[in-house]
């Protein structure tokens, strides 16, 4: 009972591991799509900032 136990309880922490790291990875590609549309937006809104800084003055 006891061993059956144990090893059910494994079973089921790989599972979950598994599990876990599909989510994992799921999460990185999103990041990944995320940060690839992010970074070009942010850099070009920064240089708009700027620009609009440096109309007002």
């Amino acid at each position: 009972m006891n061993g059956w136990y144990s090893k059910n309880v494994s079973q089921t922490q790989s599972i979950y591991r598994l599990q876990l790291e599909l989510r994992l990875i799921i999460l990185l590609k999103w990041a990944l799509r995320k940060w690839t549309l992010t970074i070009p937006t942010a850099v070009t809104h920064s240089y708009i900032c700027r620009w609009r800084l440096r109309l007002e003055r």
